[in-house]
């Protein structure tokens, strides 16, 4: 029985040594198997308990003798003999795992003076431009944003264009390629208007001043004479028998602008205490002193030809209807075109039709 039990024994002790030479990493089953140059968790953590050591199994032939004759199995050589038990090396603690954060780059950060990323010409022209204190002042149809800035603001002295006006600004616009580029302001500020030659400054003219003219029925020799209102009253003219007044126009007391001017006067007849009216571009006062006419009285002011602009009617003078031997026939008739027809005075017996002067329409 004892040797049987050391048989086994014996086979069981060979075993291991076989399969232990065989397999020498079995007896490490917990080594990690890393790469020193590669794995972190080669290296050495400080204060880390160091791994247990396994002891090697002795080679040994228990219970045979170099005689081949077997010993006594004692309890002292079952124990020296006793196949050592496999042991398991406690684990080695694994470092701990250090997350590794992708590398990113610090954020950018941009200044005044430092151009951001991908940023356009037109851009950082605009920013270097307000960068230096301009800022748009206008937009112009030709260069769009305009940007401005006073001398004063930067203690610069004007430029020499500047020089004499009262502007001292300076101007930019952002062209097609993005380039800030200076404006002339001539292009941008309306010219100063010259300074004109002081001249006397004309005299205010008054409103012309007009007169009513009225015809009345003579005592006289019993047809109508023109007589203007400032000459006499109408109650003056009717204690004197002149009657049926009639108004036909009025007339310039002040005399117009222009040479297109007529003066009309009064003529006292040489036979006939009445009056008759003249113009004195058509018969001077000699000519009228020759055939007896007396007493000229200036009367009113009228116009030579028809005004281009303005509403005005002819002053026609007739020969009365009185016998030849009567000493007032004469041209006492002044009428205005649109008063009677040539017809009407023809046909009463008027004649000698001549052309006076023009006046504004009644």
């Amino acid at each position: 029985m004892k040797k049987q039990l050391f048989l086994q024994l014996l086979l069981v002790a060979f075993s291991s040594l076989v399969y232990g030479q065989s397999n020498p990493e079995k007896n490490y089953p917990l080594k990690p198997n890393l790469n020193p140059n590669t794995d972190s968790r080669n290296q050495q953590t400080p204060n880390a308990p160091a791994p247990a050591s396994v002891p090697a199994e002795p080679r040994s032939n228990q219970g045979v003798t170099s005689g081949g004759q077997s010993k006594k199995n004692t309890p002292s050589a079952q124990n020296k003999h006793q196949p050592a038990q496999e042991t398991t090396p406690p684990p080695v603690p694994a470092a701990p795992a250090v997350k590794t954060e992708p590398a990113t780059m610090p954020p950018q950060t941009t200044s005044g003076a430092e151009k951001p990323a991908m940023e356009s010409p037109a851009a950082a022209a605009k920013r270097q431009l307000i960068a230096d204190g301009y800022k748009v002042c206008m937009t112009h149809p030709d260069y769009g944003k305009v940007y401005c800035k006073d001398a004063a603001d930067t203690g610069s002295k004007p430029t020499k264009s500047q020089r004499g006006s009262a502007s001292t600004k300076t101007y930019y616009y952002i062209d097609e390629d993005g380039i800030a580029t200076p404006l002339d302001r001539k292009l941008v500020e309306p010219a100063p208007e010259k300074e004109k030659e002081k001249l006397p400054e004309p005299k205010a003219v008054p409103a012309p001043q007009m007169v009513r003219v009225n015809r009345w029925v003579s005592p006289v020799f019993g047809d109508f004479v023109t007589i203007p209102e400032d000459k006499s009253t109408d109650a003056a003219l009717r204690s004197w028998g002149y009657k049926d007044k009639i108004f036909q126009y009025e007339a310039f007391l002040t005399r117009p602008e222009g040479d297109n001017v007529a003066i009309v006067n009064r003529w006292e007849m040489p036979n006939c205490k009445d009056f008759v009216l003249m113009t004195e571009h058509m018969t001077s006062d000699a000519k009228m002193i020759e055939w007896g006419f007396k007493n000229k009285q200036f009367v009113f002011y009228a116009y030579k030809t028809r005004p281009a602009s303005g509403n005005y009617v002819a002053v026609n003078r007739w020969i009365n209807t009185l016998p030849a031997e009567s000493g007032c026939r004469e041209f006492t008739l002044s009428v205005t075109e649109t008063e009677l027809t040539d017809a009407q005075l023809l046909s009463w017996g008027y004649t000698g039709k001549i052309l006076q002067f023009y006046v504004p329409a009644p």
